[in-house]
């Protein structure tokens, strides 16, 4: 009988923890839906953008201070190893 009362007590307990998460849980929904929703499409939209990332290793960067000199060179260089894999990178890609 001892141990029932324990484990009702222990129970009490834990319903009174969740309770009390719950009604966080329930304020916070109330006063934040528009940051989940924004956060939500920030992460689908970075998504999208990385979904055709390429990841090279030991590839030799170029030196170029000027950015179009440097997106220039990657892209050579990308294109020459993806021909080397009998693969190309489409005309119409940024």
């Amino acid at each position: 009988m001892t141990e029932l009362r324990a484990k009702n007590s222990s129970l009490c307990t834990e319903i009174d923890i969740l309770k009390c998460k719950l009604a966080s849980l329930k304020k916070s929904s109330n006063t934040e839906p528009l940051s989940v929703v924004t956060q939500v499409l920030q992460e689908a939209l970075e998504w999208k953008r990385c979904l055709f990332n390429l990841i090279l290793y030991s590839v030799i960067e170029a030196s170029s201070v000027d950015v179009s000199q440097r997106i220039a060179h990657d892209r050579q260089t990308n294109s020459r190893i993806l021909q080397s894999l009998g693969d190309v990178i489409p005309n119409n890609s940024v």
